[in-house]
């Protein structure tokens, strides 16, 4: 049996990763721009919810960086990086509850363990402001 990964949230809530995906964005893309579809799929996010389940993570250097542009020009032809991460977890030892946590960021880097690549995406978020209650473990 494989050990299963584990993270712990800024509220020191400690979760059990069930899955972890991330998909290229703009795999198919036929028609329009990049920077087109970047401002559709940013339609769609907005700030996290309060108990919704879903904590999207949106910040700058999620896009690709801006190279010497003004921040006007910049957001005029900003694009997000290439790959979409889904992480779904479950809380563990009391309190269950379920986060599926996203952000969008390079291909994942192959000189850095999986675990501390997470970590770093979910540092600061405090688990029971966004996860949905579970009765079930």
């Amino acid at each position: 049996m494989r050990d299963k990964m584990t993270v712990i949230f800024a509220d020191e809530k400690e979760a059990e990763v069930r899955s972890f995906t991330f998909n290229d964005i703009y795999k198919g893309l036929l028609a329009g721009s990049a920077h087109d579809l970047t401002e559709r799929l940013l339609e769609g996010y907005s700030e996290p919810k309060k108990k919704s389940g879903v904590y999207f993570k949106l910040t700058d250097d999620q896009f690709v960086p801006n190279e010497g542009l003004s921040r006007e020009e910049w957001l005029q032809t900003r694009v997000l990086r290439r790959y979409l991460y889904t992480l779904e977890l479950l809380a563990i030892k009391n309190n269950f509850g379920a986060l599926k946590v996203k952000w969008i960021d390079d291909a994942p880097p192959t000189d850095e363990p999986l675990q501390d690549y997470i970590a770093k995406h979910i540092a600061g978020i405090v688990f029971w402001n966004y996860a949905e209650e579970k009765f079930e473990p």
